[in-house]
């Protein structure tokens, strides 16, 4: 017996829509830093201008860049929302088209 997509649950479209946005926003990421590698052509008078100023500047401290499974939890999260969000407008939308 195969199941169609209209008979999965809400919440594995969700998870589904939300692990698509988290690959399509990683393959825009890489997309332009491949684009920012290729096209990017060095200019040494203006490097050697800002050696200066980068001598002079030092940070101190520890930053802390919070990854692993909480943000991606929270990333998850936050495109099962955004599909819930756009499904409710999507059937509100088709609701009202259909009184008319």
């Amino acid at each position: 017996m195969k199941k169609s997509f209209r008979s999965v649950g809400h919440w594995m479209k969700a998870i589904m829509f939300s692990l698509l946005l988290m690959v399509v926003y990683t393959a825009i990421q890489v997309g332009a830093g491949m684009f920012q590698t290729i096209t990017y052509q060095p200019d040494i008078a203006a490097a050697y201008e800002s050696v200066d100023y980068m001598q002079h500047k030092v940070s101190f401290g520890v930053i802390y860049k919070p990854e692993g499974p909480w943000m991606f939890l929270s990333r998850l999260a936050g495109g099962m929302v955004l599909y819930w969000v756009i499904y409710w407008l999507w059937t509100r939308w088709r609701q009202n088209r259909m009184e008319r």
